[in-house]
């Protein structure tokens, strides 16, 4: 019987501690821009996070082969290889700004839809870009009428390490907050729907958590 009950106890232990693992992601925020909206930055990539829209970035198709590695990759294989047959039918091409929605195959991910935006030519890669990219999810976030946004830059996980990851982490949520913006501004005047995005995601690995937490504050700072 003592047998018996210690190992339900050990179970007990294992299935609190999993659930524990679970809870304890790395998360900061969160950080309220001057016109509501929420944004957290959260250690978690496009193949976990359970979001109304997620966003997941990706350079021009090389017909050599793309680079997939990290969550980048751990996303592609959960869906199984769905994204990568979309960039060799050159059904998504990943020119720059290009967007596609689409819904993830039952059993795959958590998110309900997926964004796929282009961030073109990987050569000429600049933080400038991802603002403009911040802006287009931003858009499509209210098109699609959620409140939540998830957003995964996957510059890195491309191999494009040329600008660092705090800089063009600070440029997107600078194109969120400045579409947001106007969103809410047009609102006011009756010329766009009500805004129903109050909460935005910006996921980053682990050890860039801090980083992209400190890209966020100085976003703020410059938009406001």
């Amino acid at each position: 019987m003592r047998q018996i009950l210690f190992q339900l106890g050990f179970i007990c232990l294992l299935t609190n501690q999993a659930a524990n693992a679970e809870s304890t992601i790395l998360q900061k925020g969160p950080f309220t821009s001057k016109d509501g909206l929420s944004i957290f930055v959260r250690a978690e990539g496009p193949a976990t996070r359970e979001t109304p829209l997620q966003t997941a970035c990706f350079f021009e198709h090389q017909a050599s082969g793309d680079v997939l590695s990290g969550g980048t990759e751990t996303f592609n294989e959960k869906m199984g290889g769905l994204i990568k047959k979309l960039r060799d039918n050159e059904d998504f091409k990943g020119s720059e700004l290009e967007t596609l929605v689409i819904l993830p195959p039952p059993g795959t991910v958590p998110a309900k839809k997926i964004l796929l935006i282009g961030l073109g030519n990987p050569t000429t890669f600049s933080a400038e870009r991802m603002k403009k990219v911040g802006s287009v999810a931003v858009r499509e976030a209210f098109k699609a009428g959620v409140d939540k946004l998830s957003f995964s830059p996957n510059v890195t996980d491309a191999g494009v390490k040329a600008v660092p990851v705090q800089e063009f982490d600070q440029k997107v949520i600078e194109g969120v907050l400045e579409a947001f913006r106007i969103q809410k501004k047009l609102n006011k005047q009756k010329l766009v729907p009500d805004v129903t995005l109050t909460e935005f995601t910006l996921e980053a690995g682990e050890l860039n958590v801090p980083s992209a937490a400190k890209a966020v504050e100085a976003a703020i700072k410059a938009v406001n």
